[in-house]
């Protein structure tokens, strides 16, 4: 189950200014007449399909682009598809066709309207998608911590290359700790980092070489930085020193070691808004 949105190009856009436009852009690659956008960083994903007709001197031109986002994702992946979307139809004025319940039908196109009929159609599927398999167990997050994971990963190219080497920026993960869905980073060898607030940080040290992994929730976090005496009042927490303080030292050394295989990750596309399942039933009641 997908949302689907036609462009129509009336305007002479060719080819060759399509790609150069993707080209241009991070995530996209072309493959033929089909150019995906694939986010390594949020895990976010969605294609166009467009078709092609000659013109003056033979120039292929497009004349429609097939837009497709698969439901039965998160919120975010409905956000970021839109600041795609809304930069693309900028730059080309596509006349649209929205045939969505609750979408734009022939427009105009707004990343609002694009949002609403998104999450319109997310809603229902995974009402329908739960109801047809309701042994299957959904994991869910609320739509706040979601969204606060999406915006530090699609954020942390940008905010990596503003620290340079000086400090180590992680990405946000979604691991079942004691089977609960929680957001979790990797903090190793006690180095400078910049962390983002979360549920609990992976504490990593090297013991003849192999590595070993802590898990501390992120209050004990709290106190050992405190203990250092660095701030804790920012968030993202900044953390800088020339040599590795003593306390958070020690710590790394000593924290209690956890078998990584009882804290499996889980993809950010498989966790739901906990307010959209809830939603979703209401809908099926």
């Amino acid at each position: 189950m997908s949302y689907d949105l036609h462009l129509h190009f009336d305007k002479g856009v060719t080819e060759r200014d399509f790609l150069e436009y993707f080209a241009g852009r991070r995530h996209f690659t072309a493959r033929g007449t089909e150019v995906v956008y694939q986010n390594p960083d949020t895990t976010v994903g969605f294609f166009l399909r467009y078709e092609l007709s000659k013109g003056f001197l033979s120039r292929k031109s497009l004349t429609t682009a097939h837009f497709e986002l698969n439901y039965f994702r998160p919120s975010f992946y409905g956000l970021e598809a839109q600041i795609e979307l809304s930069a693309l139809v900028a730059r080309f004025t596509p006349r649209i066709e929205d045939p969505q319940i609750n979408g734009m039908g022939q427009g105009p196109y707004s990343g609002e309207g694009f949002l609403k009929g998104w999450n319109y159609g997310n809603t229902f599927a995974v009402g329908a998608i739960t109801a047809s398999n309701p042994q299957h167990k959904v994991s869910t997050l609320p739509t706040q911590k979601l969204l606060t994971a999406w915006k530090w990963n699609y954020n942390k190219p940008q905010l990596s290359a503003e620290v340079g080497e000086r400090q180590f920026v992680p990405g946000i993960m979604t691991v079942a700790v004691a089977n609960t869905p929680s957001l979790v980073v990797v903090w190793a060898l006690g180095m400078p980092v910049v962390l983002p607030k979360v549920d609990y940080v992976l504490v990593g040290r090297e013991e003849s070489g192999v590595k070993r992994y802590g898990l501390a929730p992120w209050s004990d976090v709290l106190v050992q930085v405190r203990r250092a005496g660095i701030d804790v009042s920012s968030d993202p927490l900044d953390i800088q020193y020339p040599v590795t303080p003593d306390p958070i030292a020690r710590w790394v050394a000593e924290i209690r070691e956890v078998d990584l295989k009882t804290l499996p990750r889980l993809s950010p596309s498989e966790i739901i808004d906990s307010e959209t399942l809830e939603a979703a039933t209401r809908r099926q009641s």
